[in-house]
């Protein structure tokens, strides 16, 4: 007999698919990471129920608000599209025992026992090299090496796209494997205005308010322009990620149609969906963004600009 409020999960969880909402139960115990994380943050094993498939590692996150997940979900969704390096998401089932150290203040899902988490489909095998101890000399390094890659400036450019002002040394992950580039992870706090419209996205001014929002720091493109001030390259990603708007709206069309049956984690979805679309309406200003967010004056900007400032006229 079917548990009452038991999600009805498709079999398999391809990260890859994004016909079929990614919905996954935690199968093992959280291994906890203590990495100076706001939330806590564990390693584990995932599968679909009823799926004979090997379990998938991750690394997985409860965070409290009902907003800060699908942000997460549409950020790693929209990343996948723009071809960067930010692990897939998958909503995470898991029973408090299976979490340890998880906050008292966290409630499972309505007439369940559940708590519903976020789960990154990409666990580094050993912290030690994949991020740095919290001192100056670490970080310095990190960020030297950062922006040595090519990685660097899409990096830039996607916290300027997501309006992620929360970027440090301990949400950018170094793979050290085949290529030995960096993963940029966390985005929680991307989209502020969003997690106050999601439920008025139909009004202009709720969609205005998105297109016009601004980081108050970029901090990769800081590092980077300080670094490498002549060969930077962030004025040339805008264009290469604009050629995506398309493909990030057809995600969105898709996202619309996920449903697992599951009273409490199906209304997450249309979150997704806004967050999408609010992702994919900035992309064609993309461009004016990074310009004025490094302060290089656009061809409008030239055309009427006057050198007297008083006196536009002179």
């Amino acid at each position: 007999m079917e548990k009452k409020n038991s999600p009805r999960l498709v079999h398999g969880l391809d990260p890859d698919d994004t016909n079929r909402p990614p919905l996954a139960r935690l199968n093992s115990g959280g291994l906890p990471i203590d990495a100076g994380q706001t939330h806590k943050v564990w390693r584990g094993q995932v599968q679909v129920d009823g799926c004979l498939e090997p379990c998938i590692p991750v690394a997985i996150k409860w965070m409290p608000g009902q907003a800060k997940l699908p942000i997460e979900l549409a950020c790693s969704l929209a990343a996948a599209e723009l071809g960067l390096p930010v692990p897939r998401g998958v909503v995470v089932l898991a029973m408090r025992d299976q979490l340890p150290g998880l906050a008292s203040s966290a409630r499972p899902l309505p007439g369940t026992t559940d708590y519903m988490c976020f789960g990154s489909l990409y666990q580094w095998p050993d912290d030690s090299t994949s991020r740095f101890l919290d001192d100056e000399a670490a970080t310095e390094y990190t960020w030297r090496r950062l922006c040595d890659l090519p990685v660097a400036s899409q990096g830039a450019t996607w916290d300027e796209l997501a309006a992620n002002h929360d970027r440090h040394v301990k949400n950018l992950i170094y793979t050290g494997v085949e290529r030995r580039e960096y993963m940029f992870i966390d985005h929680e706090l991307a989209l502020e205005p969003i997690a106050a419209t999601m439920r008025n996205w139909a009004a202009a001014t709720a969609r205005q308010r998105v297109l016009d929002h601004r980081a108050k720091i970029n901090q990769v493109a800081a590092q980077l322009t300080k670094r490498r001030p002549n060969d930077h390259g962030l004025l040339i990603q805008p264009a290469r990620f604009s050629r995506a708007q398309r493909r990030v709206e057809l995600v969105a069309d898709k996202v619309r149609n996920w449903s697992t049956g599951h009273a409490q984690i199906d209304p997450i979805w249309p979150l997704v969906e806004v967050v999408l679309r609010g992702i994919a309406v900035r992309l064609p200003a993309l461009d004016l963004m990074m310009r004025e967010r490094l302060r290089v004056p656009n061809a409008n900007d030239l055309w009427n600009s006057s050198p007297n400032p008083k006196n536009p006229a002179a």
